[in-house]
């Protein structure tokens, strides 16, 4: 029997909250976002709300009064092969406005799919870029007790192997893990 996590609205403070994502979300999501070095497309947006529908993917936006400023996304079925093998879930896409950051909305956003996750796995997986736009997101993960799943550098999902010459963008990922409870830390 798999359990279907309770819709949230979860305080951060500062008039700031997590809750589950809304059929409006990728819209407002989208807009929020244009103009950013982070603009995700409405149509990816609205891809993971077809995915929470069929109850592969998960998904939680962080709220500003009433104004989207950030959202995240756990998928049950990642194409990551060592996490899809292992079924370890995969946090993906956690995303904030640079006008809400450094208020703890990144944290909470994981903090609840790190929840999640952990009704399901003990362990919970998550990919992060490479070059320095990642910094503020790969020193969050450290503190949040993730560490290297031990495969080194992917592109995309596929190990590279040394001595191989690829490009850095976007692809260009390390993996990690972390152990997970089902009522935190």
């Amino acid at each position: 029997m798999q359990l279907k996590p309770k819709p949230i609205r979860r305080s951060v403070g500062h008039n700031i909250y997590i809750r589950d994502t809304l059929p409006a979300d990728p819209s407002l999501m989208a807009e929020a976002f244009r103009g950013t070095d982070l603009e995700p497309s409405a149509t990816n947006l609205q891809r993971h709300m077809d995915e929470v529908a069929a109850g592969t993917r998960d998904a939680v936006t962080a709220v500003l009064g009433s104004q989207p400023v950030g959202y995240g996304t756990l998928n049950w079925r990642p194409r990551y092969p060592l996490f899809r093998d292992a079924h370890i879930p995969e946090i993906q896409d956690v995303n904030v406005v640079s006008r809400a950051r450094r208020r703890g909305v990144g944290t909470a956003i994981l903090i609840e799919l790190e929840r999640r996750a952990a009704i399901r796995s003990p362990v919970v997986g998550i990919g992060v870029g490479l070059y320095r736009a990642y910094g503020s997101a790969q020193r969050l993960y450290v503190k949040r007790g993730y560490l290297p799943d031990g495969s080194g550098v992917c592109s995309g999902d596929i190990v590279i192997a040394p001595g191989t010459y690829v490009r850095l963008d976007d692809d260009l990922v390390l993996y990690l893990t972390k152990l997970v409870h089902p009522h935190g830390q």
